[in-house]
């Protein structure tokens, strides 16, 4: 079958018929992709933190769009997943250019739109950016599956189960897949092969996870993850019987009990050949491997040409790409990839634009303010540097001035310049507020339309007051003055002084602060991540306290069970293996009453082996 023609895609597209936006930032900065990186296929995971999408947009996502930061430019897309009940989805998003050291950049997701149909099309995702194919592995029947390609995979006994991305396969040492040669017609002198890995426990054995000849049956592109030596080969190129390779030592960390993500690239006309784990170039050689590719008699996923030397583990998003991707693209690849990612940082919900006031700023594009309306209490204070508004955008509305702020979901102090407006001694700027019909928050510039001159302004009906200041902006309750939050200087501190207490996050000096007065509780409804905690004393409320087992009647097992299940498998009876926590991770509360309970059930034993001990020294006696 020949390959899938990509429908060209609306320019200046009108996304008024859509309720609801999301804005996206893309943070290539605090993950360390430095470099530009073009044409990417950027991965958006949507999970039940954004529940508010799944609740409005239709079943299937029909209606989910992109578009750049412009408001009006689309961005193709797929749809790999769509999970209505478990709110999860995964979507792969073409971005023109990625920005490196750039935590500014946007796009613009839209959904809310019962009248839409789906766009979701692979072809205008990969099908133009050298890739051969992609396999997202998601298919039950086709075990692989190509993006922009017709060329699927043929399935030999892998299973269907749950990757790190989506769906993937599992090898379980009897099985593998094969691909039609034809879809690697545009491999020869370059080539990327990428994909993510959970090496089985079977592993390190003697194994390939890909093997292809060329047409005398000559080994030509050869994967090894690793061989029982725990050494990971890549051959890639051949003349004759002679073949390009280079190998490192793996550890068992690396390629078994976890995903981990390899991309495997070769330059054949300068001799590079190198493997990346995890986004880091992890072994290479800079020259010397010149040989040709020459992929024309089979290409086989999980075994070799005669179905044996099987690799064991699971696998998923397999990319065959005929360049040599840079070191920025797999970077790129691996953060947008992995299952907490940093890269993509999702703003606030918004109504749809419809007039939207467009801005300009010296260190901004053109862009447009996402939203129809500001919500004070979460919008208002998100503002970029130094706007500028021209005086076409900014209509009159009541002898005053009517604007909408732009928010970028970041925070910056600067000011709000309006150039070009009448030359009043003073003139009002109104903000709507929309739970509160027919209020506004007023703020008062001098004649040059740059400065905040009074240092407040009232909202009469929700007692909102906001203080405006050279150094920032703070908000507080009229009738509790004491709380208050403050924006100043790139960092949001929020502040209770009757407690005596204070949450600061400073994402210049990378630290959040929180101080308590003695009485006060921190509560929390969803889950905290951090890679480590310092704490003096941690109250963990989870479950009962195992007291049961010094009840009579407790089916205390014999040391002799338990030796039989530890030898079975390799773990204590009631508690996790290995591979489940490290998949899963582990409950400190639940765990700690687990210990416990062995501890109390290791006592029982102690109990009666003393009991024992001491019949024996009176048999002695006797």
């Amino acid at each position: 079958m020949g390959r899938n023609v990509p429908p060209a895609m609306p320019v200046g597209t009108d996304y008024s018929n859509w309720q609801y936006s999301l804005s996206l930032v893309i943070n290539t900065k605090d993950v360390g992709v430095t470099e530009d990186v073009s044409n990417f296929p950027l991965l958006v995971r949507l999970t039940p933190e954004n529940a508010a999408v799944f609740n409005t947009a239709k079943n299937n996502g029909e209606d989910i769009r992109f578009s750049k930061s412009d408001g009006s430019t689309p961005l193709p897309y797929q749809i790999e997943k769509w999970d209505n009940i478990s709110q999860q989805a995964t979507i792969w998003v073409k971005v023109d250019v990625i920005y490196g050291n750039n935590d500014e950049q946007a796009i613009i997701m839209y959904y809310g739109n019962s009248a839409a149909s789906s766009e979701s099309n692979d072809a205008n995702v990969f099908g133009s950016i050298d890739y051969s194919g992609v396999w997202h592995l998601n298919d039950m029947d086709d075990a692989s599956r190509p993006s922009g390609s017709d060329y699927d995979g043929t399935n030999n006994g892998t299973a269907y189960i749950q990757g790190i991305i989506g769906d993937g396969v599992k090898f379980e040492g009897a099985d593998w897949i094969d691909i039609s040669t034809a879809a690697f017609s545009g491999v020869s002198s370059q080539i990327t092969m990428e994909f993510w890995s959970y090496g089985g426990t079977g592993m390190p054995k003697d194994s390939r996870l890909v093997w292809s000849r060329d047409s005398y049956g000559n080994r030509t592109l050869n994967v090894v993850l690793p061989w029982s030596d725990e050494s990971v080969t890549f051959d890639a190129g051949n003349s004759g019987c002679y073949f390009n390779r280079i190998e490192n030592l793996a550890t068992a960390s690396e390629y078994k009990g976890t995903w981990g993500h390899w991309v495997f690239t070769k330059d054949g006309s300068t001799g590079a050949m190198r493997i990346y784990y995890n986004g880091a170039l992890w072994f290479s050689e800079e020259s010397g491997n010149t040989y040709q590719l020459h992929i024309q008699n089979g290409f086989r996923i999980g075994a070799d040409n005669c179905g044996s030397l099987n690799w064991e583990g699971r696998l998923d998003e397999f990319r065959v790409s005929k360049t040599m991707r840079s070191a920025a693209w797999v970077k790129l690849s691996y953060e947008s990839q992995k299952q907490i990612q940093a890269l993509v940082e999702f703003g606030f919900q918004c109504q749809t634009p419809h007039d939207c006031v467009r801005a300009t700023g010296p260190e901004y594009p053109p862009f447009v303010n996402p939203c129809d309306s500001m919500r004070v209490d979460d919008k208002i204070f998100l503002w970029p540097k130094n706007i500028n508004f021209g005086e076409t955008q900014v209509p009159s509305f009541n002898n005053g001035h009517f604007i909408q702020l732009y928010n970028d979901d970041k925070f910056y102090p600067g000011t709000v310049s309006l150039p070009n407006l009448p030359k009043e001694p003073s003139f009002n700027i109104k903000i709507p507020i929309p739970e509160s019909p027919g209020g506004f928050a007023h703020y008062l510039f001098d004649n040059d339309g740059v400065e905040f001159k009074t240092p407040f302004a009232w909202d009469t009906t929700y007692f909102r007051r906001y203080r405006f200041d050279y150094n920032g902006f703070t908000l507080n309750n009229s009738e509790t003055p004491e709380r208050f939050f403050r924006f100043s200087d790139h960092m949001l501190q929020i502040h209770d002084t009757i407690n005596d207490a204070y949450i600061s996050l400073n994402p210049i000096e990378d630290e959040i602060r929180i101080q308590y007065g003695p009485n006060s509780t921190l509560v929390t409804s969803s889950h905290i991540r951090s890679n480590t905690v310092y704490t003096q004393e941690l109250w963990v409320k989870e479950g009962a306290l195992p007291d049961f087992v010094f009840e009579k009647g407790y089916d205390l097992k014999s040391l002799y069970e338990i030796e039989a299940y530890i030898t079975k498998n390799k773990h204590l009876p009631g508690i996790p293996s290995q591979g489940e926590t490290e998949e899963k991770g582990l409950s400190v509360g639940n765990m700690q009453s687990k210990l416990l309970e062995k501890i109390e059930e290791m006592t029982l034993h102690m109990i009666n082996m003393q009991k024992r001990v001491d019949e024996l020294e009176k048999e002695l006696k006797e």
